[in-house]
Formats: structure tokens, C-alpha cells, sequence
């Protein structure tokens, strides 16, 4: 079983969907930070939308492949990606074959880039006694690599064209919030000035929150409530007046009142969203936040059928021609014709 081995990690880790059901435990779901860029990586190579793939941050990471062929595709924030020498694009499977180094650049646009292997990840390698669920159905932790890791994959399947998705752009719309829920903590003019303020990221984030720069948010009544639950969106306001939105590897409980939630099917734009770059918020109701939530889950599920089959030999290396049958089918043309 060949091996993906990690040279450089950067900020990667396995991601899926994350885990449900825990939380009363303290332990928060965790899972990809951009659904939606998981699901398109996930549909080039024939996995399901929330399988278990390879999150590489902002910054660079490298892989090599050994042991055997693979099949791999990339979604996500935009930047350089080479296989070797060779320059290779997002959204369209790729063959790495033994030996080849998968080098992984700095982010230009976004946040977080997804790496999906063709029949999916299956431990950290083959030998290991105690395999790690990644399925990517809530049922393991993340795990985030560190140099010299090794990530057992499977072989790619021979005999098969190379695959293409045109990726979504990233709308540039305000990210849309429902209001609240200790809404009463602010007044109507502080409400109305967060909303049409323009927000940056601060450097200091990451994977559990991003803290908001721009003015001072003041309360109305002090900023001390009881520890209540949060979920993943929820924009918690600290005491200096710093908004901070917590995600995916937040915790679950919070005692800063809550100005509003980013509604699900934004949350992956939102967290896609660069350091220094503005965001502005849009309020919308529970109810319009409920239409955007099925709307994005039928996309997701919808994905698939929009991949396309491709042949694009000028790609292909001489290693991985030679490691593979380029060969279609053959077939005699004159029992054809009389056919």
C-alpha cells in the first residue's frame, strides 16, 4: 500500500466533517474548515462529500509519495501546487507516482486548500496496529501532521480517464448572520455600526477562532454573562470590545454575550477569508438562514454529477506514462462498419 509521507507539514491535518454528539463531553465537532472545498476535492476522485482529506493551511507544505501510483485532487484557496517540477491545477485529478514530491505553496487567496486521495486515507501507515477511523462520518479526532508522518493511501485504479470540476468562486457578498442571541446586550446603534462596519482578520487566528479587527463593539449592560453553549459561527464580543468568531476547534461553552452566528453555509467562505482582508456582515432571518442551509447541503450532494472526464496527457510525466497503461480500448474497425 503506497504512503504519503509528509516532508513539511505547515499547518495540515486530516479533516472531515468532524465529530457529533460529544459536545456535553467538551469536546467540540472540529472537522473542515471549508465543507465546501472538501466536497469538491472529494468529488474528483469518486468519495463521498465529507470524506476524510488532507487540510493544508495558509502556509506551505510538501508530500512524497512512495511505495506505488496515486490519484489525487486539490480544492480550495488558491496558490501554487507542483508535482516535481511539474506546475498541476486545482480541481483536476492527478496522477503522483513513486518517489514524487507534492509541494504544496503559500496561500495567494483563501485560507485552506483540500488534497482528497482516490479511495481515501487509511492510517498513518500500513503497519500500524491501531488503524484510525477516517471515514469522515464523526467517528475520529483530527490529526495534524508533523514532519515524518506517513499517511497510509491506496493505489490509483489504472485504466481510467483524469477528471475535472469547475471550482465555485468564492462570492464576495457579505458574510450573512442571524442576530443574537444576547442581542439585549447591545444597543440598536452599536448593532447597526457592526453591521455596516468593515471587518478585518487578525493575525492572531486560527483553526478555533478568528479574532475581528475594527472598532471597539460597547455594550449596554456590561459584558458578564452565565457560561451557556456555543456553536461554530457564534460572534462572542470580549470584554475590550474585540468581536471573536469561534470555529471549528472551538470550544463548547462561552461566557462573552453573543452578538450573532454566521449562518452555516457561510462559514467556509468566512474562514476562507485572508488575514487583512475585509469582511463585511449581512443580518438575515432564522428563516432565510434555514432555505440557505438546505440549498447548500443539496449542492453538496450534487457535486458528482457535474465531474467531467478528461484526458490531458501533456500533464503526465515520462515516470508516470511508463507506470501506467495509456493504452483505450481497441477495437477492429471493419466488423464495426459491417456491425
Amino acid at each position: 500500500m503506497p504512503t504519503l509521507a509528509v516532508i513539511d507539514a505547515g499547518i495540515s491535518s486530516i479533516q472531515g466533517l468532524g465529530r457529533y454528539g460529544s459536545q456535553r463531553y467538551g469536546i467540540a465537532p472540529g472537522g473542515a474548515m471549508d465543507r465546501y472545498a472538501l466536497a469538491e476535492s472529494n468529488a474528483l476522485i469518486g468519495q463521498p462529500a465529507g470524506a476524510a482529506a488532507i487540510e493544508v493551511g495558509p502556509l506551505p507544505a510538501r508530500f512524497r509519495v512512495m511505495g506505488g501510483s496515486i490519484r489525487i485532487a486539490f480544492a480550495g484557496a488558491d496558490r501554487d501546487i507542483f508535482i516535481d517540477d511539474r506546475a498541476v491545477d486545482r480541481g483536476m485529478t492527478l496522477l503522483a507516482v513513486d518517489g514524487e514530491l507534492v509541494s504544496i505553496r503559500g496561500a495567494r487567496d483563501g485560507q485552506y486548500t483540500y488534497l482528497s486521495v482516490q479511495g481515501g486515507l487509511h492510517g498513518r501507515d500500513e503497519t500500524q496496529t491501531q488503524p484510525e477511523d477516517l471515514d469522515g462520518q464523526g467517528r475520529r479526532n483530527s490529526w495534524v501532521f508533523r514532519n515524518d508522518d506517513r499517511v497510509a493511501v491506496l493505489a490509483a485504479a489504472g485504466g481510467q480517464p483524469e477528471r475535472r470540476l469547475r471550482l465555485a468562486r468564492r462570492s464576495s457578498f457579505p458574510i450573512r448572520i442571524v442576530l443574537g442571541p444576547q442581542l439585549d446586550y447591545f444597543s440598536d446603534e452599536v448593532v447597526q455600526a457592526f453591521l455596516s462596519g468593515a471587518w478585518t482578520v487578525s493575525h492572531a487566528s486560527n483553526r478555533m477562532a478568528y479574532i475581528l479587527d475594527g472598532p471597539r463593539v460597547e455594550f449596554k449592560k456590561g459584558f458578564d454573562i452565565v457560561s451557556d453553549g456555543i456553536v461554530t459561527g457564534h460572534i462572542q464580543v470580549s470584554g475590550s470590545g474585540q468581536p471573536i468568531a469561534v470555529l471549528r476547534d472551538r470550544g463548547t461553552i462561552g461566557g462573552y454575550p453573543k452578538i450573532a452566528t454566521i449562518i452555516s453555509s457561510d462559514i467556509g467562505r468566512f474562514a476562507q477569508t485572508s488575514v487583512g482582508r475585509d469582511i463585511h456582515f449581512e443580518a438575515v432571518s432564522v428563516v432565510e438562514a434555514q432555505v440557505l442551509a438546505r440549498d447548500f447541503a443539496f449542492e453538496l450532494a450534487n457535486l458528482k454529477p457535474r465531474v467531467e472526464s478528461v484526458i490531458q496527457p501533456s500533464i503526465m510525466s515520462v515516470k508516470a506514462l511508463l507506470s501506467n497503461n495509456v493504452a483505450g480500448d481497441v477495437c477492429n474497425a471493419l466488423e464495426w462498419h459491417i456491425a
